[in-house]
């Protein structure tokens, strides 16, 4: 019997915002600081036996976003009906309040220190050219503290390589035959939970298999819990 009445009863973490609603319900709330109780309506009575092709339900969608450190968020709904004296009263009320649920949401940023891990695949390619892709990700909950600094380190350097280049949000030295470790700048943060991928190439001339490590240090006074990530080695072999 109309109108059905829902009520979204809300626990959230501070700074957590109601953004919108949508469906068969309308919702009164304003969209801001998220409340303690969202109140819906819809003018609309709803048949019985539920969603049948005989019967109908509602349903609406409501929208929070959390803030960027994250946390628990817990909702309830339950739902009633108005009053017609001609129209049967619920007979089960029990049901009418939905089991809570609980989800956590993983912060990006204002949570725990930046934590940097790095990635390395490298391809072979046409004329004899090798690039390497350098996935460094940040595992923590706020950004990192730039500059990144990236060290690309050859082992048993194949006679005749040229580093030919670098392609990503990098700075790195300009391409010349390879004599020593290429050093680059990751100018800008990485958002937590975010990462980015850094190309360097070369060109190996003769044949043999050379070992190429790539390690990410942050910059700043940032002393990282776990630096057993920030350094990835893979082998390429040249035919």
């Amino acid at each position: 019997m109309a109108p059905v009445n829902i009520v979204d009863t809300i626990t959230a973490p501070v700074g957590t915002t109601f953004t919108s609603a949508s469906g068969s319900f309308g919702c009164s709330t304003p969209t801001g600081a998220a409340p303690a109780v969202i109140n819906c309506s819809g003018p609309h009575s709803l048949m019985p036996g539920g969603p049948t092709a005989y019967s109908s339900s509602g349903t609406t969608f409501l929208y929070f976003k959390l803030p960027a450190s994250g946390g628990t968020f817990s909702n309830c709904a339950s739902a009633t009906t108005g009053s017609n004296p001609t129209t049967p009263r619920d007979p089960n009320p029990a049901n009418n309040t939905n089991i809570c649920v609980r989800i956590t949401v993983k912060g990006t940023g204002g949570g725990g220190p930046p934590d940097v891990s790095v990635g390395k695949e490298c391809k072979l390619g046409a004329n004899r050219s090798v690039t390497c892709a350098i996935k460094v990700t940040n595992n923590g909950t706020v950004p990192t503290v730039a500059p990144l600094v990236l060290t690309d380190t050859l082992s048993n350097v194949v006679a005749g390589t040229v580093y030919t280049g670098a392609s990503g949000n990098v700075a790195c030295p300009g391409a010349g035959p390879y004599a020593a470790p290429i050093s680059c700048t990751i100018v800008s943060p990485i958002p937590g939970g975010q990462s980015i991928t850094v190309y360097l190439s070369f060109t190996v001339k003769g044949k043999g298999t050379f070992q190429n490590s790539a390690k990410v240090t942050q910059g700043g006074a940032v002393a990282e819990t776990n630096v057993a990530n920030n350094t990835s080695n893979v082998k390429v072999t040249m035919p």
